[in-house]
């Protein structure tokens, strides 16, 4: 606790609005009062599943989460909140902040192409795809990969994983593996994604993918798995497709997830988690479609 107030302030990037936020999303300490520093938040955003328009106008965060977030706006170094998608800013408005400011994602600044038109390609020579966060994706990512090699069967197509491999991303690797896809694992190095200057096309689900094939001025199509995807493609409104289709209301959603979280983590909710059933919680209320 020394070494953090004497410091000039705590940043966090990319706030992450998940409940339970204190102590759990955000453990900065065990009584907040003893930071002496600001608590400075950028670009929040949010995350649900499967995080669409009834979701965003429906969830309601629990009186601990908005006294956290009201604690870190009341700040005097504090402006005001920042958000990352049109989505998080609605959230925040309904729950009583009334100066927020859509900054947009950090990622997407890029001070070699601002300003710059789309790099439209005049061929499709160089595709990459990348992978979903939940495993139930799995059938639709396959059927994705199989749609890119019949839309552009000469293209080379490179599979690329933004984070460490999951139990699901190792049997897509094997998948696209088997289709003569070629495997990058750029996590933890940003410079291992320096090669997307070069391609021609991203298609999938990662956000920073998506971001990182904009901000360069190349065309991309984002898949959204949940409200972090979605939330971005409502901000922009174009180049997008929602991955699920909702099956259950809001209200009958949350009694699934509300009984989900009842079970014990190390018990049956974690057999249930990593089977190739993966999550029936939320292919209930949102299958992939």
């Amino acid at each position: 606790m020394d070494k953090i107030n004497e410091s000039d302030a705590i940043i966090l990037p990319a706030f992450a609005i998940r409940e339970p936020i204190h102590r759990n999303a955000y453990a900065l300490a065990e009584d907040l009062d003893s930071i002496e520093v600001p608590i400075i938040p950028l670009a929040a955003n949010w995350s649900h599943y499967p995080g669409d328009e009834i979701d965003n106008e429906s969830v309601q965060y629990k009186s601990e989460t908005v006294s956290f977030i009201r604690r870190l706006d009341d700040q005097p170094a504090v402006d005001r909140l920042t958000t990352r998608d049109i989505f998080t800013s609605r959230i925040l408005k309904r729950h009583g902040f009334d100066d927020v400011s859509l900054v947009g994602d950090l990622w997407w600044y890029y001070d070699d192409y601002l300003g710059e038109p789309m790099r439209v390609p005049d061929s499709i020579n160089h595709i990459v795809i990348t992978t979903p966060h939940n495993a139930h994706y799995l059938e639709q990512a396959e059927a994705v990969m199989d749609m890119l090699v019949s839309e552009f069967p000469d293209a080379r197509i490179t599979c690329s994983f933004h984070s460490s491999l999951s139990a699901s991303d190792k049997r897509i690797c094997k998948r696209a593996e088997k289709r003569g896809f070629y495997i990058v694992l750029p996590s933890h190095d940003t410079d291992n994604i320096e090669f997307y200057d070069d391609c021609d096309l991203h298609v999938g689900y990662r956000l920073h993918g998506h971001i990182s094939f904009l901000r360069r001025r190349l065309p991309s199509v984002l898949i959204g798995e949940d409200g972090r995807g979605n939330g971005f493609n409502a901000t922009l409104g174009v180049g997008d497709f929602q991955a699920t289709k909702r099956r259950l209301s809001y209200r009958s959603g949350s009694l699934v997830n509300r009984f989900a979280s009842t079970l014990p983590g190390a018990g049956i909710r974690q057999i249930l988690e990593t089977t190739r059933y993966t999550n029936p919680f939320k292919r209930i209320i949102a299958p992939a479609d």
